[in-house]
């Protein structure tokens, strides 16, 4: 069972960018197959984020390939406990703060507020 968080404060830099953009997934390793006698009737193969190292499993039903199923194994601090807002929306509240915090954003601020 993974640590989970409590606040967008306690997300690595990776986890709140796949939370913010999307995961950026490679495919890892081979095809794991399964048969029914001479019969393939499923493969799975897992793909890996790499930024923060999420993996997801892709189960395939053949002879039609669709997707069956799909699970998710988050690594340690991605996910939230019950009850944090860790949305995209938040993350990106989160990453404006901390950038008006620097003084690039202060410089930033000083400029938009000259112009209005």
């Amino acid at each position: 069972m993974p640590i989970r968080v409590g606040s967008v404060g306690d997300l690595s830099k990776s986890a709140r960018r796949c939370r913010d953009l999307g995961h950026a997934w490679d495919w890892t390793g081979d095809f794991e197959i399964v048969r029914r006698g001479a019969q393939i009737i499923e493969a799975s193969r897992v793909a890996t984020c790499d930024r923060c190292q999420t993996e997801r499993v892709q189960v395939l039903e053949l002879p039609s390939m669709r997707v069956k199923a799909r699970r998710y194994e988050y690594p340690d601090n991605y996910l939230g406990v019950k009850g944090a807002h860790l949305d995209a929306a938040t993350i990106r509240h989160y990453e404006v703060e901390r950038f008006l915090a620097t003084p690039a954003g202060k410089r930033t601020q000083k400029l938009r507020s000259v112009g209005t």
